[in-house]
């Protein structure tokens, strides 16, 4: 979750994170809590960002945007370039002279429900039914992209520890 909303407009960012979270699981999505170093065609990123400000009036306006996106590795004339491939994009704008969040929770809540049935759509597509058949039954877990930071940090301690020790001389 992206929230770049100041002037007390959006005091709700966590329960529209819980209530997105919800929805997906309840469509039978697995969630996980951080981005995801891809393994599967099958799975993607989804980021919430909010923007807003109150403006002279005291009224507050902003907008929510949900978007799901995939870390891509392209090859382009020899060259690999890692990229994110935006696959869903949803967004409102709002006002209130109180506060965003209502209009915030409302918004990422249809955006969820209508990710979750684009989803629930593709899955019914003859090639994406081929994919899942032959995945079925097979325990599928994710590398979160934290699990791989942590695999170079220990990488680079233990070259410096090697660097450092008496067989390394």
């Amino acid at each position: 979750m992206d929230d770049k909303v100041s002037g007390g407009c959006w005091g709700n960012a966590q329960q529209v994170r819980e209530q997105v979270k919800q929805s997906l699981e309840q469509s039978g999505l697995r969630v996980y809590d951080e981005p995801l170093l891809i393994t599967s065609p099958l799975s993607s990123n989804l980021l919430i960002t909010a923007q807003g400000s109150r403006g002279r009036q005291g009224i507050c306006f902003g907008d929510i945007r949900v978007e799901s996106y995939r870390s891509v590795l392209s090859n382009f004339e020899g060259v690999k370039v890692q990229h994110q491939a935006y696959n869903f994009s949803r967004s409102t704008i709002a006002n209130s002279r109180k506060n965003l969040d209502a209009a915030f929770l409302e918004a990422a809540e249809e955006h969820t429900a209508a990710f979750a049935a684009e989803i629930a759509e593709g899955r019914e597509d003859p090639a994406v039914k081929a994919v899942l058949a032959k995945s079925e039954g097979k325990e599928v877990n994710p590398l979160p992209m934290s699990a791989l930071a942590n695999i170079f940090r220990q990488s680079a301690r233990a070259a410096a520890d090697d660097k450092g020790s008496p067989a390394a001389r």
